[in-house]
């Protein structure tokens, strides 16, 4: 039974550790520098039914894990707060993108007002 390859993580690298992925191999999950794994094990292992077994760990910025750990809200689990966390900032981004764009455009309506007078 072949696993197929295992997943790709965001901000962090797969190794097959025996280098196949059929029945029996290991996948070992390593995140990059500044970065810390959330979820369950860093290893996930090919099934006789073709599944990796386990969830995909992810990776997070350093900040944000420590956020988590300082300001856990009752009643969540790390990845909770982790999505929490990656939504809340993905807005932000979201929210500066948006901004910028509307200045550009102020901008080129004002040349353009001020190039016809």
């Amino acid at each position: 039974m072949d696993c197929g390859r295992p997943p790709v993580i965001p901000n962090g690298r797969a190794y097959l550790v025996n280098g196949t992925t059929t029945y029996g191999s290991v996948v070992e999950y390593h995140c990059m520098p500044d970065f810390k794994m959330i979820g369950d094990s860093p290893q996930r292992r090919c099934n006789a039914n073709g599944d990796w077994s386990g969830t995909v760990p992810r990776c997070l910025e350093l900040a944000i894990v420590n956020e988590m750990e300082n300001n856990n809200i009752e009643g969540r689990t790390d990845e909770q707060n982790a999505d929490a966390n990656f939504h809340s900032s993905k807005a932000i981004g979201i929210g500066i993108s948006v901004g910028v764009g509307a200045l550009f455009i102020l901008i080129i309506i004002i040349a353009v007002v001020c190039l016809k007078t």
